[in-house]
């Protein structure tokens, strides 16, 4: 049986590879998804769906090279990417998807998975540059991962 996340990223690298943004979406899907499986072992969640999530939560943006609408538009083009895979449950793919669709809804707690990437979507353009995001709540969330992490 294929890897379920080889067979994601293999999708999503194809994307990517023929986007103007190729290394800037590399970056960040692969470093989000990372970080996603990271949280999902601390939070005890299927690094699986975390990590899927990561590498498609900007899907939408990385083909058509919009953020507009980036999230709902995105979270459809997912479900299509993962029910063609044939590895992924429905509830997996539910959980990817709504996670996909909320990532950018930082005014409001999630579900386990939508906070994972939310978490992780925040995550990795601060460790990559050291630099806060401009996402609502992003101090206190910041704070609040750090302390899970026991960052100090």
């Amino acid at each position: 049986m294929q890897n379920r996340i080889s067979a994601v990223q293999n999708i999503v690298d194809k994307y990517i590879s023929e986007s103007k943004d190729a290394k800037k979406f590399y970056i960040h899907s692969y470093g989000v998804a990372g970080i996603s499986a990271l949280l999902a072992v601390k939070r005890k969640l299927s690094q699986d769906v975390a990590s899927a999530a990561g590498l498609l939560h900007d899907i939408y943006a990385i083909k058509e090279g919009t953020y507009d609408n980036h999230a709902d538009l995105g979270s459809k083009m997912a479900r299509e990417i993962l029910l063609e895979t044939c590895l992924f449950s429905d509830n997996e793919i539910a959980a990817v998807c709504r996670a996909i669709y909320q990532h950018d809804n930082h005014t409001e707690i999630g579900d386990d998975y939508d906070e994972v990437l939310k978490d992780a979507d925040i995550l990795e353009p601060f460790f990559r540059t050291l630099t806060k995001p401009d996402f609502p709540r992003v101090d206190e969330k910041l704070k609040r991962i750090f302390k899970e992490l026991s960052i100090e």
